[in-house]
């Protein structure tokens, strides 16, 4: 099947709206992105009717958001396909490229509001640890020399015992995590064997590389309920250790001061000095979290250190989960909505979580309240004789 390609005209206007958005609101990169996909592709089925964006009126609009839901697509998906089209044209309509917004009658789709997803505080506390719950045991096929501190994996291979750094070259390493009931001897980097997964189906292909670096980034999202975006994007210039806290470039470009606790500034202490400089190796960037992508076959030169994504991190989450024995495929967003909640719980004032969190609306805050109350019915049904 082949997809229509957005017409010329319409791609210029999707150019036009973009630039304003980005230079006008200082939107971030993942926004705009996700407003270019949301505007081609009803620039692309209007094409297929032989409509353009410029033409379309309320019916078009409303038979395209109708297609969608009729195709399975959730409310909440529609939803944020609607509110694109409606800054859409309300940018066209204020520039004089359209004579009538054609969404400005069109309501959006009933969207229930389901509660945050969090973790209890012992969750927490089994999650933060999971980093460092494994052990280096071998390199296949190679002695392991065992001597003070260092275990000699090959040349290039090893294993710091004192910092936890594993610094790896084209390894195949086996990993066995202290929690035997959750893995065994999962197999890393060898061609043609899958690695373990737990019952949650959280792949551990990856377990303990950089542990230093794992830790840290749970640690630090934990005790600021940053995005994820804003924790992958976090620059060293931002990051304050003597003052405490970090200073955070959130949505529309809105900076805001987070305070880190001892525990996160440990972490981030102990990631900086033994384990970046390794994964850094010798290159320059300001990023604070790095990744360094696997060498491919017959590719000589080791690849530069990235940014971490959020992409991966996420996979970070779930196979540290795996170890943890957590259930309900926690997400990096579990851990701010964790954050927000136990703040809350534990009498932290809406509009002080408003200013953590980032939100611009304090109703996007008081979602967090509903979820304290849910907690108090469930306290009151556990402990109250009439319960």
């Amino acid at each position: 099947m082949n997809v229509a390609e957005v017409k010329d005209s319409d791609r210029v206007l999707i150019d036009q709206f973009l630039d304003a958005a980005w230079s006008e609101d200082g939107l971030r990169p993942n926004t705009l992105a996700a407003y270019r996909i949301d505007l081609e592709q009803f620039a692309r089925w209007l094409r297929d009717r032989c409509h353009d964006l410029a033409g379309a009126g309320e019916p078009q609009l409303l038979d395209y958001l109708a297609h969608d839901l009729s195709r399975g697509g959730a409310a909440r998906s529609t939803s944020r396909r609607l509110s694109s089209l409606r800054r859409f044209y309300r940018y066209l309509f204020r520039e004089g490229i359209i004579a009538e917004d054609p969404s400005a009658k069109i309501s959006s789709p009933a969207i229930g509001h389901s509660l945050p997803k969090f973790l209890s505080p012992d969750d927490v506390v089994r999650l933060l640890k999971a980093p460092l719950e494994g052990e280096v045991l071998a390199k296949l096929g190679q002695r392991v020399d065992k001597s003070e501190d260092m275990i000699c994996l090959t040349d290039v291979s090893q294993f710091d015992a004192k910092s936890g750094i594993i610094r790896i070259d084209d390894e195949i390493i086996t990993y066995r995590a202290k929690r035997t009931n959750v893995l065994e001897d999962c197999k890393r980097g060898e061609k043609g064997t899958k690695a373990t997964k737990h019952d949650s189906g959280a792949s551990v292909s990856k377990l303990l590389f950089a542990p230093l670096r794992g830790q840290a980034m749970l640690e630090v999202l934990y005790a600021t309920g940053l995005r994820v975006s804003e924790l992958v994007e976090l620059k060293l210039n931002e990051v304050h250790q003597k003052a405490g806290y970090v200073r955070v470039t959130g949505k529309g470009g809105k900076e805001r001061i987070v305070p880190l606790g001892e525990e996160a500034l440990e972490s981030l202490d102990k990631y900086l000095n033994f384990e970046r400089p390794e994964l850094l190796d010798n290159e320059m960037t300001n990023i604070v979290f790095l990744r360094r992508p696997r060498r491919k076959k017959n590719e000589g030169k080791i690849k530069k250190p990235h940014q971490m994504t959020r992409f991966r991190f996420l996979q970070l989450i779930r196979e540290y989960a795996a170890i943890a024995e957590l259930s309900g495929n926690p997400s990096p967003h579990t851990l701010r909505h964790s954050f927000a909640t136990h703040l809350l719980n534990n009498g932290a004032d809406l509009r002080s979580l408003q200013m953590l969190l980032g939100h611009s609306d304090l109703s996007t805050t008081q979602i967090y309240t509903h979820v304290a109350k849910e907690r108090l019915k469930d306290l009151h049904r556990q402990h109250h004789p009439r319960g």
